[in-house]
C-alpha cells in the first residue's frame, strides 16, 4: 500500500511542478501580458494603501533581458510556485499571465478541471494524512460529476487499496490517475 501511494504522491507533486515550469516557459517566450498584469496589480496595491495620486506618480522600468531567476522573483516572490490549488484558480492565473495563445490552452475542460480539483485533493491527503484532509479528498470524490473521471468514485477506506483498485477501465486507479494527468499535460 505505501508503495502505491507514495508512487501517485510524486505523480502529483511532478504535475503540480510540470504546470509550474510550463507557466515560466510560456512566459519567458513572450513576457509582456505577464510583466503587464504584474505591474497592474502593484498599482492597484498602492491605490488601495496611498490613493490615486500616488498610484499615477507610479512608473515601471521593464528589465531588457528578462533572467529566468528576475522573472521568477517577480511572479512567486514568496517561492513557493506560480500554480494554483483548483482549477478555477488556475485558469484565471494563466489567462492573467500568458499571451493567449498559450492561456487558451489552460482553458479546461469540465472533465479535466473537476480531475485536477480532484488530485490536489489527493495529493494533499497523501502529503500529511490529516481528518480534514481526507474529507476534502471525499468531496472531491463525491463531486465527480463528469464520466471521464468514473473510474475514479467510491468511498474512501484505505487509501492503498483504494488508489490500487480498478475502477472500471482494466487498470488500477493510480494508473488510471497517472494516464490522466499526463492526457491533460500533453495538452498543455
Amino acid at each position: 500500500n505505501e508503495l502505491v501511494t507514495q508512487f501517485v504522491l510524486q505523480s502529483a507533486v511532478l504535475w503540480e511542478s510540470f504546470r509550474n515550469d510550463l507557466i515560466l516557459a510560456y512566459i519567458e517566450m513572450m513576457p509582456t501580458r505577464a510583466l503587464t498584469s504584474l505591474e497592474e496589480r502593484v498599482k492597484k496595491s498602492v491605490e488601495a494603501k496611498f490613493g490615486k495620486r500616488t498610484r499615477r506618480a507610479l512608473t515601471f522600468s521593464r528589465p531588457r533581458n528578462l533572467s529566468r531567476t528576475t522573472l521568477i522573483s517577480f511572479l512567486d516572490h514568496r517561492g513557493w510556485n506560480i500554480s494554483s490549488n483548483n482549477a478555477e484558480k488556475f485558469s484565471t492565473k494563466t489567462s492573467d499571465l500568458l499571451a493567449s495563445r498559450f492561456a487558451r490552452k489552460f482553458a479546461l475542460d469540465s472533465g479535466d478541471s473537476e480531475f485536477f480539483d480532484y488530485v490536489v485533493s489527493l495529493r494533499n491527503f497523501l502529503s500529511h494524512y490529516s481528518s480534514g484532509s481526507r474529507g476534502e479528498l471525499q468531496n472531491a470524490i463525491d463531486s465527480l460529476a463528469e464520466s471521464i473521471n468514473d473510474p475514479l468514485k467510491a468511498r474512501l477506506g484505505m487509501i492503498g487499496k483504494y488508489l490500487k483498485t480498478d475502477g472500471g477501465t482494466g487498470v488500477s486507479r493510480a494508473v488510471f490517475i497517472v494516464e490522466r494527468i499526463k492526457e491533460i499535460a500533453g495538452n498543455l
